[in-house]
């Protein structure tokens, strides 16, 4: 386990208070710094007071989705490398909109929930450069 100094950090946003207790959890466990945000109009917010390794969006949030964030974040030079994860409780091609599938496409990966808690740990992982 990484000390805190040094432990690689992951933003995860969702509105789900249970799936945001889990996979800080479980992050935690495998040594990465997590902060958690369970409202998409506070990330930018977040985001602006420090540097993360790795961001965890889910795609469906009230107020502000995780695709509108998406390109929002990329919008913003500084975030531009930033490798972000989406999560959804459904297969991409289920969405209707194309633009919206072609975004998926953008970002570095996409879990279907529920997901595989080990997969969940590699993606991350290899993202981070851990």
């Amino acid at each position: 386990m990484l000390s805190k100094g040094l432990a690689k950090s992951v933003l995860v946003v969702d509105d789900d208070e249970a799936v945001l207790d889990s996979m800080k959890a479980v992050l935690e466990l495998a040594g990465f710094d997590v902060k958690t945000v369970c409202d998409g109009t506070e990330v930018i917010k977040t985001m602006g007071n420090r540097r993360y390794d790795v961001l965890i969006l889910d795609v469906n949030m009230p107020r502000i989705d995780g695709v509108e964030l998406f390109q929002e974040i990329k919008n913003c030079e500084q975030y531009r490398g930033l490798p972000v994860v989406f999560t959804s409780g459904y297969p991409v091609w289920s969405e209707p909109e194309e633009g919206r599938r072609e975004i998926f496409k953008k970002a570095n990966a996409y879990l279907q929930k529920p997901f595989n808690i080990d997969v969940l740990m590699k993606t991350v992982e290899r993202l981070a450069g851990k």
